[in-house]
């Protein structure tokens, strides 16, 4: 049966999840917003390819660990491990932004917007992850 603690601990990280889920679509209204109305200098052609290579390898890095995070964080508690899993998520949709921000194109703003809010679905505060969690957690 599930107490009250548990309750009100899973309602505060499905609050958290929300939050951070939102944020990725704020991301991409900024990045909207600051290159219509902004005055931004042109970036570099040669520094935003180099730039969108090694954020994409970054985040596929990243990508990677939140994908493993109960081999590699199983021993953390459970919320750390969740807000891991999210914060690293949710900085690829950051990516995006910097890339558009820095003269790329509109389809990588999006393109990294939306690998972020599919790795936050991936990683929602279910119990059916709560039970993945528990079962490396205990090995």
């Amino acid at each position: 049966m599930e107490t009250p603690t548990d309750h009100a601990m899973r309602t505060r990280m499905w609050v958290v999840w929300g939050t951070l889920t939102l944020s990725v679509f704020l991301y991409l209204a900024a990045g909207f917003v600051l290159r219509t109305f902004g005055d931004f200098p042109a970036g570099d052609e040669n520094f935003v390819q180099t730039l969108l290579m090694a954020l994409t390898a970054i985040s596929m890095g990243m990508t990677g660990v939140i994908l493993l995070a109960g081999r590699l964080f199983g021993r953390l508690p459970y919320t750390s491990y969740l807000i891991i899993r999210w914060a690293l998520s949710e900085s690829i949709a950051i990516y995006g932004l910097v890339l558009y921000i820095m003269g790329a194109d509109l389809a990588y703003l999006l393109g990294f917007g939306v690998w972020s809010v599919v790795l936050m679905l991936l990683t929602m505060p279910t119990r059916s992850n709560e039970d993945k969690y528990l079962e490396h957690h205990s090995s």
